[in-house]
């Protein structure tokens, strides 16, 4: 299945230090991704970005 995940946050996404909201943002990714979904992430701040492409 194709997924894309959206978020409004204005920071990063995938920060060296995760908070909260990031690691759960990072986490769903990764979980979509190990049961065979391709996942894209939209955010505001994709210049910040460190991971790029279809995951």
């Amino acid at each position: 299945m194709r997924i894309s995940q959206v978020t409004p946050l204005s920071e990063r996404v995938f920060p060296v230090s995760y908070s909260s909201i990031e690691l759960i943002v990072d986490t769903l990714k990764d979980e979509l991704v190990y049961h065979g979904h391709e996942v894209t992430l939209f955010s505001p701040v994709q210049k910040s970005i460190k991971k790029k492409g279809i995951y």
